[in-house]
């Protein structure tokens, strides 16, 4: 497709001349702040948002860390440590301080090493648990001992949010709406629910089916 003299598309444009063209408009400015140098590089500072009724303040973008993560493994952990802290602390220093992981990714003890010497009040953790059959050696039905596992290997205290890492599929269970997977959830909900708030700031579901999850939580939690 012929495009018309002087229009210009987003493909042709790269990343920094987008930002540089999105903070030139009163739009962008209140957006991303005023430009600053980070190690030579021009950025913008990326500002900071409440997460929901939570309480907790996150930068707007956050970093994840599970590119194609499954059994303990992803891309993030195929960097291998040297190239995962970069990374990290390349975020960081521009502004991200939401760092999302996940017992299925392998990440805890990346992220760990990457944010050792940074005050813990200045960054946010948020993991999951997994509990499908597959996707992991062992299948977790305790959530409490799960999350104790995760701040050892997170070497935190407390964990800010904790999720049920893809509760996707979803059938009529008693006339409600339920996870398929009906029986981990029992295992995982009442007393495991209660522990989770004293050693978490937050708990949830992680889904890409957001309308449903959001019913189910209402009927169950």
């Amino acid at each position: 497709m012929q495009r018309k003299e002087g229009e210009t598309e987003m493909a042709d444009l790269d990343r920094r001349e987008f930002l540089k063209q999105v903070a030139s408009t009163g739009f962008g400015t209140k957006l991303l702040g005023k430009a600053q140098t980070v190690d030579g590089q021009t950025s913008f500072p990326i500002p900071q948002v409440v997460l929901g009724k939570t309480g907790i303040k996150v930068s707007l973008v956050g970093l994840g860390t599970g590119v194609r993560g499954w059994m303990r493994q992803s891309n993030h952990t195929r960097m291998g440590y040297p190239a995962f802290e970069r990374l990290v602390k390349h975020a960081y220093e521009r502004g991200i301080n939401f760092f999302d992981t996940a017992d299925l990714y392998g990440t805890h003890a990346f992220l760990c090493d990457a944010l050792k010497g940074i005050p813990r009040e200045k960054f946010v953790i948020q993991t999951k648990i997994w509990f499908m059959p597959q996707g992991l050696p062992e299948v977790v039905t305790d959530a409490k001992a799960a999350v104790d596992r995760f701040r050892k290997e997170l070497d935190t205290d407390y964990i800010d949010i904790v999720l049920l890492h893809c509760t996707m599929r979803f059938q009529s269970h008693n006339g409600a709406i339920a996870v398929v997977d009906y029986h981990c959830w029992l295992r995982l909900k009442v007393a495991s629910q209660r522990s989770l708030r004293k050693l978490g700031r937050a708990m949830g579901f992680s889904s890409q089916r957001t309308l449903k999850v959001i019913y189910f939580a209402s009927l169950s939690l």
